[in-house]
């Protein structure tokens, strides 16, 4: 699957763990599979846990493209899954970089 240049992507960002509510990882899954049909693709946090990694792995087990974007810092420490080889990671300098520069990864 690939992204139309007129759709440049949907940026997520969100909890890095799992939370103690049910219905947060179910709408994270939701919403992973809801970008995956839209036929565009996610941008996130680029971790593998938590809401954000359950949002990733949902729009890949439904086909679609997921980009990464994260600091330079936690790359080792969050490239420690099999999905991680299917997932592109822009690495960053900060946080703040990163959450900036969500949106213009899809283009």
């Amino acid at each position: 699957m690939t992204a139309s240049p007129s759709k440049p992507g949907i940026a997520v960002f969100c909890g890095s763990a799992p939370g103690n509510r049910p219905e947060y990882l179910e709408a994270a899954n939701k919403l992973g599979q809801a970008i995956a049909k839209s036929n565009q693709p996610l941008i996130y946090g680029g971790g593998m846990n938590g809401l954000m990694g359950a949002t990733a792995m949902a729009a890949l087990d439904a086909g679609g493209v997921v980009h990464g974007v994260l600091p330079s810092a936690f790359i080792k420490a969050e490239r420690t899954t099999t999905y991680n080889s299917f997932v592109p990671v822009h690495p960053k300098d900060a946080t703040a970089d990163s959450k900036y520069l969500q949106t213009p990864v899809g283009k």
